[in-house]
């Protein structure tokens, strides 16, 4: 057995050719056998069911199924040293805390930032949908090597289907390319004459030289067509404009010049009727559906008709959709998407503080279902966890952050086979599957437990994910905290208000979950070691 730093884990062509670690980087101790089984020691690992912190655990991974297959207390160092069965990663020299891969519950990979990539009509209009594509390639891999191993795309904005074929070029078997497990929604859909990019020339076509922002429907037979038409081209969720944000979504945006009240005024994008269809056949399907919408009057129409999840939401209220969404008792998710909604952004002050308040409002009502989804793109790639240090910003505690950015990511994000007491019994044969697996004798006897279930072969985005347990995708992500966070996350503080007196440095948790993550895995393979990105991964 040898040891390993990150900085020869592109270059070895055989374990027996690796050369011995120096300092205390990350390090990882390779059998001669190239094992099936990766394990990872941690001095601090994030439960996220609990959210909670706990010491000086060992996560065994399987390299064949790329699940986890076991999570324990570390034992002496001697007995990991001396397994020449597993490939060992040891974390635990740079006070690095182990988190389930972080989830982005709302992102657009087919945008950059308007202050740098130019403009949304620039983009839409001004580049081919290859190069958006080429673009989102890139955007992909920089939100996989910041912790983000899972995110929903919201729309590809006038690149058409590209981000299907982005997911299959991501996803198993392929993976030509690094990125996160990709679930798409094609095309949002909206009704006539709501949307971008807007002729001035011919003003009552949709779209501009043949490029529409998104799919139209108009009457309950074409919503209810029009998802059968995204179902069937492959998308995982359907999304849906409720009303308007911007001028290039609003109905009467023209208007604006010379009526500024009429012109900027929000309705309702559909008919209560329209809703249904859309809603009622999307789950008629198998399929999840998210609505864009901002106003107590349409999000409490939106839950009542069983809308999954909820994007911004700034104006909703405590005795209006608010309560409806805590009365849902976590069937309908919320994603406030903060960090788009930062002061000094795309949005007026209004905006932002509106959304502000109705965060703390939540926050302080309790039982409301949170997702972090920061609507990435309007910022930078990479930077998703701008969503999570926000939320912190304005009340929530590091722990309930990562609980939302973890196992509430899985909640909202998951099909809807996993849901209710089909889901419990799936997640039930997983973990018995994937325990199978650590006694198995051959890769083939791992395959045999899935097979027993008629769970295999597994596809990526229908495996869990956001917890550290057997059964689910052995996605984490590691980042490097002061020794004073290690000890007071290890404590069981998080720097809420009951710990502000202790001094708890929130700061450096939120500066690390930023800009320090330093250990990356994704269904099995490490993407990232010691800071070094490890591009198609080990």
């Amino acid at each position: 057995m040898q040891l390993l730093t990150h900085s020869s884990l592109m270059n070895a062509s055989s374990p027996q050719n690796r050369p011995r670690p120096t300092g205390n980087a990350s390090k990882i101790l390779t059998a001669k056998d190239g094992p099936r089984t990766l394990r990872i020691l941690a001095s601090l690992l994030f439960d996220s069911e609990t959210a909670t912190f706990v010491k000086d655990r060992v996560v065994t991974v399987s390299r064949v199924t790329g699940l986890i297959t076991d999570v324990s207390s570390i034992k002496s160092d001697v007995d990991y040293v001396n397994d020449q069965s597993a490939d060992i990663v040891d974390l635990r020299p740079q006070n690095i805390v182990l988190l389930p891969g972080l989830v982005d519950t709302h992102v657009h990979l087919f945008l950059g930032p308007y202050n740098v990539s130019s403009g949304w009509d620039d983009q839409v209009l001004g580049q081919s949908v290859a190069e958006r594509t080429i673009r989102a390639t890139t955007r992909a891999k920089d939100t996989l090597m910041s912790g983000y191993t899972t995110v929903r795309d919201l729309g590809t904005e006038g690149a058409g289907e590209a981000d299907i074929a982005l997911r299959k070029c991501i996803s198993a078997p392929m993976s030509i390319i690094p990125g996160p497990r990709l679930f798409t929604v094609t095309r949002a859909i909206v009704p006539s004459g709501t949307y971008g990019p807007k002729s001035e020339l011919h003003p009552h076509d949709e779209g501009v030289d043949g490029v529409q922002g998104a799919d139209t429907a108009d009457g309950e037979a074409e919503c209810r067509k029009v998802i059968r038409r995204q179902v069937g081209a492959g998308a995982d969720w359907i999304k849906i404009y409720g009303e308007a944000l911007n001028e290039d979504q609003l109905s009467r945006s023209r208007l604006e010049a010379v009526s500024p009240r009429t012109g900027n005024y929000s309705f309702p994008t559909f008919t209560r009727e329209e809703f249904k269809a859309l809603i009622d056949t999307a789950h008629s399907l198998g399929t999840k559906i998210c609505a864009h919408a901002i106003s107590d009057s349409t999000i409490k129409m939106l839950i009542e008709l069983g809308i999954d999840s909820i994007e911004h939401g700034y104006l909703m209220t405590e005795t209006g959709a608010l309560k409806a969404l805590q009365d849902s008792n976590g069937r309908t998710k919320w994603n406030p998407t903060l960090a788009t909604f930062r002061p000094g952004g795309l949005y007026p002050d209004s905006t932002c503080n509106a959304a502000k308040r109705a965060f703390q409002k939540a926050l302080k009502m309790g039982g409301i279902s949170f997702a972090t989804g920061g609507d990435t793109g309007t910022f930078a790639h990479g930077a998703n966890a701008l969503e999570m240090t926000t939320m912190i910003e304005y009340g929530a505690t590091p722990r309930e952050a990562l609980k939302w950015s973890t196992l509430g990511g899985w909640e909202c994000i998951r099909g809807r086979t996993w849901d209710g007491e089909e889901g419990k019994e799936r997640l039930k044969n997983f973990e018995k599957a994937a325990e199978a697996g650590l006694h198995a004798n051959c890769a083939e006897d791992e395959v045999k437990a899935f097979e027993r279930i008629e769970e295999w072969p597994l596809g990526d985005n229908d495996v869990p994910f956001g917890v550290i347990k057997p059964g689910f995708a052995a996605d984490l992500a590691g980042l490097i905290v002061s020794a004073r966070s290690m000890a007071w996350l290890g404590l069981g503080l998080d720097g809420g208000r009951a710990d502000e007196s202790a001094g708890m440095d929130v700061d450096d948790f939120c500066d690390a979950i930023q800009h320090r993550v330093e250990f990356v895995m994704k269904g099995g393979r490490v993407y990232k070691m010691g800071g070094t990105e490890i591009a198609r991964g080990l």
